[in-house]
């Protein structure tokens, strides 16, 4: 009969261990469910992503994910002397650049 769209009038603690209020019956009716439901959970978090070392505030989504995306502005001095002012992830796949008025590049 397809999916059972019931909202459950409970808190339901996720695998991340965070809760969900009043999630559907079909969310939360097997372990695979709150799996899934946990890789869009939005509770924000502090978190050390690697390689870069920044400590900054995401979402438990995004920590938890197979490669999260470091939303701080990178900081790197660049050969012009300018600091990166590209988010760090940015970046890490494109490559620094200077975003300044910058003679020097």
């Amino acid at each position: 009969c397809g999916p059972c769209l019931h909202v459950l009038d409970e808190e339901v603690i996720l695998p991340c261990g965070h809760t969900v209020t009043s999630p559907t019956c079909d969310s939360v009716c097997d372990a695979t469910s709150r799996k899934k439901l946990a890789k869009k959970c939005r509770e924000e978090v502090t978190f050390a992503f690697l390689p870069c070392n920044h400590r900054c505030t995401t979402t438990c989504a995004n920590m938890n994910s197979e490669h999260p995306v470091c939303p701080s502005i990178c900081g790197e001095t660049l050969a012009c002397g300018h600091k990166c002012q590209l988010r760090c992830s940015s970046c890490k796949t494109m490559g620094h650049s200077c975003e300044q008025k910058c003679e020097r590049t």
